[in-house]
């Protein structure tokens, strides 16, 4: 299977300043949530 590269707009990545949303996931379908955040928001120039 190939690996698809990330979709990102063109004004995200010229962007000067975007935001970073931490969020908490959930561990199983019940929905606990994860003790860790993750960052889903793309960082320009880490892409």
């Amino acid at each position: 299977m190939a690996t698809e590269e990330p979709i990102v707009p063109d004004w995200l990545l010229k962007a000067p300043h975007t935001p970073v949303f931490k969020v908490r996931d959930t561990v199983n379908k019940y929905g606990r949530y994860s003790k860790v955040t993750k960052t889903i928001t793309a960082i320009p120039g880490q892409i």
